[in-house]
């Protein structure tokens, strides 16, 4: 879903918390996914998005955006980050399957 406040759109775009036109890096911790029209809006002046949780120590994801009149919404990502599936082939031919990675409680 959307990281914008109210938005419940698939994701269509991946967008730059600090904009890479800033000069920004693009990395995980720097990104998040939202709609198309998010992502567009975002351009316009006076928008701010801040990082408030890198989400790599025990919560979520978590930004803050600012709109052009100064509201604020605090977005949080998904529970789960960065986990993996791992498919393990024993020798008689059975799979075993077990998830690895970091995971935190979140709501958005």
């Amino acid at each position: 879903m959307c990281r914008d406040p109210f938005c419940d759109a698939r994701i269509r775009h991946i967008d730059h918390i600090t904009r890479y036109s800033d000069g920004a890096l693009t990395t995980y911790i720097n990104g998040r996914g939202e709609c198309e029209r998010g992502n567009l809006v975002r351009e316009m002046p006076g928008w701010r998005i801040k990082l408030l949780d890198c989400g790599f120590h025990g919560g979520p994801h978590a930004i803050m955006i600012t709109t052009p009149i100064g509201h604020y919404y605090r977005s949080r990502g998904p529970g789960h980050i960065m986990t993996t599936k791992i498919i393990t082939i024993t020798a008689l031919g059975q799979s075993r399957q077990s998830m690895s990675g970091m995971s935190s409680r979140a709501s958005r």
